[in-house]
């Protein structure tokens, strides 16, 4: 795995924390659906837990875990839990998932694999075993770096990564622009969600479902994607409809993606926007560019604020 936390500072990140905030909110309007509180989150803390934290104080959940697959991190990670009742497991995603995991009739989770590396195959087997043991009622969250090689090499790196399960009559002409690589992973994910919900279905009376809420796109440096949403029984349907997932504009349920764009704004730039928060006059327009002043105002209860806090 990875081992990104030693050189970012996963609290300084500013996309990722408005991308953390936003599913807050629509995690909070699933009380409707199920006593949040009582769920599980299971991600990865790295030495920083601050997903645990803010799920904590936003959502009340104490009952978390986290995985880390870094020997060398073990300890440290240990040492920095928020919480006594985060439980650390030692070992790569999928062997924890699959062997240390209790997948009780009874536990609700908040699961979000959030791979700060490209793409492998690892990747595949873990949404595998998600979606075949997941209780109905759970999140299921996947966050991934898209960059997948150099122009003329990203058929052989993706062949590499994936192994059997690099979807068969690929060519190096389906990644032509930019955007290629997140559709590609989008689509990736999102067949292999498909084909073992049709798998575990095959075997059950009621229909499980699963219903996309978020498609994020990102950079704090490398290109991310982060999709997800929930897994629910067909029953709950009329249940599911009456928390209002959709609300917010960034909730998507399909391949249209929201974007994360964060305009480097000073304090005072800022504090000027929110005079006229809804309107498109303001002083500033001789000074900043339309659309980061557009895009500020499109994520101003998320815009994270940092000081520094001088003695700690």
């Amino acid at each position: 795995m990875s081992n990104s936390g030693e050189k970012i500072d996963y609290s300084l990140r500013p996309a990722k924390c408005i991308e953390r905030k936003m599913i807050c909110d629509v995690l909070n309007l699933l009380r409707g659906f199920s006593d949040i509180q009582k769920y599980r989150y299971i991600g990865f803390g790295s030495f920083y837990f601050v997903d645990f934290t803010l799920f904590h104080k936003e959502l009340g959940i104490n009952d978390m875990v986290s995985i880390e697959g870094n020997d060398n991190i073990i300890s440290r990670a240990e040492f920095n839990k928020p919480y006594n009742f985060i439980d650390l497991h030692q070992g790569f995603s999928t062997q924890v998932l699959e062997i240390e995991i209790p997948w009780t009739e009874d536990k609700k989770s908040i699961i979000w694999m959030d791979y700060d590396s490209t793409i492998e195959r690892y990747m595949l087997d873990d949404i595998e075993i998600i979606f075949e043991r997941a209780v109905p009622g759970s999140i299921f969250l996947m966050t991934l770096n898209t960059s997948i090689g150099r122009a003329g090499n990203r058929l052989e790196f993706l062949k590499e990564k994936l192994e059997n399960k690099c979807p068969i009559g690929l060519q190096e002409n389906r990644f032509i622009t930019k955007n290629d690589a997140y559709n590609f992973m989008y689509d990736l994910i999102n067949n292999n969600i498909v084909t073992q919900l049709r798998t575990r279905n095959s075997t059950i009376n009621e229909k499980v479902m699963y219903q996309q809420l978020f498609n994020f796109r990102y950079a704090d440096g490398a290109p991310m994607l982060t999709i997800g949403g929930i897994i629910y029984k067909e029953s709950e349907q009329n249940l599911l409809e009456k928390c209002d997932l959709f609300r917010y504009e960034f909730v998507k349920t399909d391949e249209n993606h929201f974007d994360i764009t964060v305009p480097c704004l000073t304090l005072k730039e800022k504090m000027e926007i929110n005079k006229n928060l809804y309107s498109s006059d303001n002083n500033l327009s001789d000074i900043l560019k339309k659309e980061d002043i557009q895009q500020y105002q499109r994520l101003y209860r998320y815009f994270p604020h940092y000081f520094d806090a001088v003695g700690i």
